[in-house]
């Protein structure tokens, strides 16, 4: 990699274990190491967030509760002075910017990529996903960024984190939820005859959902035992999966 051109704005874990955690930003860690991107982060705790993107210039990326919702990641690109907010539009901004680096929307994929991570990795996969891992999430910030995500979230979900997987029972039926899934992806791949959703190349879509795995496999451990029932189904595919991606997990912390 060249010196830096891009800094990227993270929330930091409270640990080195799971220091980098957050599956929207995991997505552009794996788009800017898969494009030879070099690049800085800058830590910013959850209630400090909107301040310092308006600070930075960053627009919002949607609305809760009537008022503008500034989230991360985010990225400033020093080379242009561009800031650029959400994860899908961090992506095809450094598609456009570096046509040069390989391509994470390839010809007109992006609305197909785009529709296919809406209408079935959002609520079959990351969905199933944040039930089980909700829970976890508060230990592993640092305090002011624990307590907001807790306040958040259950204002959100209208039920304490720990009540939306509580049981044995239920995180059976969860965990089964997203097995059922990744079984379909699996037989779409399959009967596509390619390892990746971008076909021999990995696409933004590959990178949604190895940054899923990546944040189950970071918040629960590697012991976890929802993690540990992903690993092991069909014969280890979504860990082999995910292991193709540790080549681009770049910390620059």
């Amino acid at each position: 990699m060249s010196q830096s051109l891009i800094t990227l704005y993270d929330i930091p874990g409270n640990a080195p274990a799971h220091l980098i955690w957050s599956p929207n930003v995991w997505r552009i860690r794996y788009v800017l190491a898969i494009k030879g991107l070099a690049f800085d982060t800058v830590w910013v705790e959850y209630p400090d967030i909107a301040a310092e993107m308006k600070r930075i210039g960053a627009n919002h990326t949607e609305y809760r509760d009537g008022a503008p919702l500034y989230t991360l990641p985010v990225i400033h690109d020093t080379l242009t002075g561009v800031v650029v907010a959400d994860s899908a539009k961090i992506a095809a901004y450094l598609d456009e910017q570096y046509p040069d680096t390989p391509r994470l929307f390839t010809g007109q994929s992006q609305a197909l990529q785009s529709a296919f991570i809406a209408q079935f990795v959002m609520p079959r996969v990351r969905a199933p996903t944040v039930k089980l891992v909700a829970a976890h999430t508060p230990a592993r910030l640092n305090p002011r960024s624990g307590e907001y995500f807790r306040t958040t979230r259950e204002k959100m979900f209208g039920k304490r984190l720990e009540e939306l997987s509580g049981t044995p029972e239920v995180r059976a039926r969860v965990v089964q939820e997203l097995l059922d899934a990744l079984k379909d992806l699996g037989t779409w791949l399959d009967a596509s005859g390619r390892e990746f959703l971008g076909g021999d190349n990995v696409s933004y879509a590959d990178v949604v959902v190895a940054a899923n795995f990546r944040w189950m496999r970071t918040l629960l451990g590697d012991d976890g035992e929802e993690w540990k029932a992903v690993r092991a189904f069909q014969d280890g595919r979504w860990e082999r999966y995910l292991k193709f991606f540790e080549k681009w997990e770049v910390v620059n912390a």
